[in-house]
């Protein structure tokens, strides 16, 4: 089934299922209301979607290296090769590789966090200020220098505070799966027309503990999860340029029965609706695969190896709903929100529907009323929502590659020996045959005509394969341009000219990172960035540690990271031993030193806390050597035995004469 019959059942589906609300008479005002609403939105989004679920189809084909079935039918019917060139495949993987050796470096994050400067003080701690100089009875100078020294602590509080959302940020990420969503998004925004990240998605989840004995201890508790959406499942509204500015956003859930159960006591969910669903589940999906999608997309989701082979239970899933966007207060209301809502005004909201059940909806907490669904894509279109990927700047490359290869395939094997023109008049009925094998024997008949000719001819067939081969090279050398991923960036071919020397490939490389560095630019700023956000904004608001809160900047660094980590480190070094003098230590101070020496042993992977001390440490070490020493009381001098009849005159306890003696003897 096509994408366009697929759309056509959606819609009877979704239909039938408005048909039986109708006829059920059971809370028919709300449910027309509310999940009728979400239905409508869910058609319109799909109906806007055909072309572009289309479009990710080849793009998946394309990478497999599959023909699309019409063109398949095509080749066959000729009884030709059927060979595909995995070029396409080979693209997106250099370019995933390369994406993920900046945003995922091993042992490190793609981001940091700073604190915001603080040019001045805040009224309050200018009055305070004013008031203890006031008090103290300071003079100008003394006023300034605790004016700075306030300064200079809310700057290491500001610091410190940054340093803790940080660890706290990274900490969450590493628990809730970030690294995992990032990588397969990566592949969706090379491959697929838009990568999806959804996050913060709060779960309870179990944690497995060690207590006492080494004994597992079970752990429930909530854990922040970031989850990797399909491209084929979220259905964004129409004309929509982005999650957050879209009128709508749907989510197409895949659930299974112990989902739902699950979600049974969860806050926010409908019990009774639940119940009422997993009622109607009768193991076989009747009443709840009431979303078709389309047998292309399920087909294509599926391995190489499971392609093609049918499920002895297709229908276990349950189709499931998730929308945000505006809906009326009084929809709300009726359903059972307890919230205080305007009943004539539109509210962004967040609804759960399943078949006829809405068992869940709630206005959007967020307080500045954002989704959770971030996106982006190779090569960004304004104005739209799906952008264009690898497999579509190359298609017209990988068209031409297919059929030069499949000619030279088809013209190798017809060159690859004589053909044989046969007499049949001249060749017994029992000798005609097409076999051909080594010392043969024919027999053939006496010419009609008279003639002396040959009744068996060869004939050798042209060979184009040198044509050919140098069409196909052409156009992988245009996909290298096109798509900005040169094969030798891979380690797979030689690049001429000046890329013969090692100074000259590392400047083509640099060049051909521009490519790559735009897509690596747009996951910054359209993801990390943003729920990178979303992680400090819910930590502020939720979050019971206050050292974390502060007032801090987001920064994310995957496209700075394509300066090669190893020349990164050469500089450093040099730097280091550039400054490695009395005058530049006096400037940058010890502090200044500690830190270039603790980049360096971070870009070497080495345990930084363990070699070079903490600022703390740092600070406690210059106080203990600025404190002067303890003041040693001298001692007395022992007195000496008379020598030759003369004494030795008493000193006082300084050392210095005692009073009345002349002190030129000493």
């Amino acid at each position: 089934m096509g994408v366009m019959d697929a759309r056509k059942a959606d819609s009877a589906s979704v239909d039938q299922v408005d048909d039986a609300l109708l006829e059920s008479g059971q809370s028919v005002k709300v449910l027309s209301d509310l999940a009728a609403h979400v239905r409508k939105c869910y058609r319109e989004a799909k109906e806007a979607k055909r072309l572009v679920e289309e479009q990710m189809l080849d793009n998946l084909r394309q990478r497999r290296g599959e023909y699309p079935p019409d063109k398949l039918a095509a080749i066959q019917k000729q009884g030709l090769s059927e060979l595909f060139l995995k070029l396409t495949d080979s693209k997106c993987r250099g370019a995933e590789s390369w994406i993920r050796d900046v945003l995922l470096p091993a042992g490190d994050k793609p981001w940091t966090m700073d604190a915001t400067p603080l040019p001045d003080l805040p009224k309050e701690l200018q009055v305070m200020v004013a008031m203890e100089a006031f008090q103290q009875g300071m003079g100008q100078e003394d006023a300034d220098e605790l004016r700075e020294a306030v300064i200079t602590k809310l700057h290491e509080d500001a610091d410190e505070r940054a340093s803790n959302m940080e660890r706290l940020c990274e900490d969450q990420q590493v628990e809730g799966g970030f690294r995992n969503a990032l990588s397969a998004i990566i592949s969706d925004v090379v491959t697929l027309k838009a990568g999806i990240m959804k996050a913060p998605v709060l779960r309870n989840e179990k944690h497995l503990k060690w207590g006492r004995d080494f004994k597992p201890v079970m752990d429930e508790r909530v854990t922040m999860c970031f989850e990797r959406i399909s491209p084929f499942d979220l259905y964004p509204a129409p004309g929509a340029t982005d999650c957050q500015r879209a009128a709508f956003v749907i989510e197409h859930h895949h659930l299974q029965p112990g989902d739902l159960e699950l979600l049974l006591g969860v806050a926010g969910f409908d019990d009774a609706a639940l119940k009422a669903v997993m009622e109607e589940f009768d193991g076989n999906g009747a009443g709840c695969k009431w979303l078709d999608v389309s047998d292309d997309v399920s087909d294509l989701q599926k391995s190489e190896f499971e392609s093609g082979t049918t499920l002895a239970n297709p229908s276990s899933e349950i189709d499931a709903l998730q929308f945000f966007g505006q809906v009326k207060g009084q929809w709300l209301k009726d359903w059972g929100w307890s919230g205080e809502v305007a009943p004539d005004r539109w509210h962004e909201a967040e609804v759960w529907l399943i078949g006829e059940h809405v068992i869940k909806a709630k206005v959007n907490e967020h307080p500045l009323g954002l989704r959770p669904y971030y996106h982006t894509g190779a090569v960004k279109i304004n104005d739209q929502f799906w952008h264009q990927s690898i497999p579509e700047l190359m298609t017209d490359c990988q068209d031409i590659s297919n059929a030069s290869a499949r000619n030279l395939v088809n013209n190798m094997g017809m060159a690859s020996g004589p053909q044989v023109a046969i007499d049949d008049g001249r060749v017994r009925k029992e000798d005609q045959n097409d076999l051909m094998y080594p010392w043969k024997i024919w027999h053939f008949k006496p010419n009609e005509h008279g003639s002396n000719s040959n009744p068996i001819q060869f004939f050798q067939p042209q060979s184009n394969s040198n044509e050919l081969i140098g069409v196909l090279q052409h156009f992988k050398n245009l996909a290298d341009e096109l798509t900005g991923v040169p094969a030798y960036t891979q380690g797979v071919g030689n690049a001429s000219g000046a890329g013969r020397t090692a100074s000259g490939l590392s400047m083509l490389m640099g060049a051909a990172a521009k490519g790559i560095r735009s897509m690596i630019y747009n996951i910054d700023i359209d993801i990390i960035e943003p729920v990178l956000y979303a992680q400090f904004v819910w930590n502020m608001l939720y979050h019971d540690d206050d050292s974390v809160k502060g007032d801090i900047t987001i920064k994310p660094r995957g496209a700075a990271a394509l300066v090669v980590k190893e020349q990164l480190q050469v500089r450093r070094g040099e730097f280091l031993a550039s400054t490695a003098n009395p005058v530049d230590l006096e400037i940058i101070g010890v502090e200044g030193r500690a830190e270039l020496l603790r980049e360096m042993v971070k870009g070497m992977d080495m345990p930084q806390d363990r070699i070079v001390p903490s600022r703390q440490e740092m600070q406690q070490r210059m106080a203990a050597k600025n404190q002067p020493p303890p003041q040693q009381v001298p001692q007395q001098a022992p007195m000496m035995p008379p020598q030759g009849g003369q004494g030795v005159p008493e000193l006082m306890p300084d050392g210095s004469p005692m009073g009345g003696q002349d002190a030129r003897l000493f």
